[in-house]
C-alpha cells in the first residue's frame, strides 16, 4: 500500500514540475505558440516566487525518485 501512495505521489509531482516549467519559461517573442503568455498571465506573478516553487517541486520529485529507488520491495 506504501508504495502504491509513493509511486502515485511521484507521478503527481513529475506532471506538476512539467507543467510549471513549461508554463512559466521563457517564450522568445518572434514564435507564436498556440498559448500566448502575455495574455494567459495578463495579471502578472511574481516571478521570484515561481521560480521557488519550481525548485521545491523539483526536489520533491527528486527525493522521491531516491525513496523509490531505495524501497524494499
Amino acid at each position: 500500500m506504501f508504495f502504491i501512495v509513493v509511486r502515485l505521489t511521484f507521478y503527481c509531482i513529475s506532471v506538476l514540475t512539467i507543467v510549471l516549467i513549461l508554463f512559466f519559461s521563457p517564450v522568445k517573442k518572434n514564435v507564436s505558440g498556440f498559448l500566448d503568455q502575455s495574455k494567459l498571465f495578463n495579471s502578472g506573478y511574481n516571478q521570484a516566487l515561481m521560480q521557488k516553487i519550481i525548485a521545491f517541486s523539483a526536489f520533491l520529485f527528486f527525493i522521491s525518485v531516491l525513496v523509490l529507488l531505495f524501497q524494499v520491495s
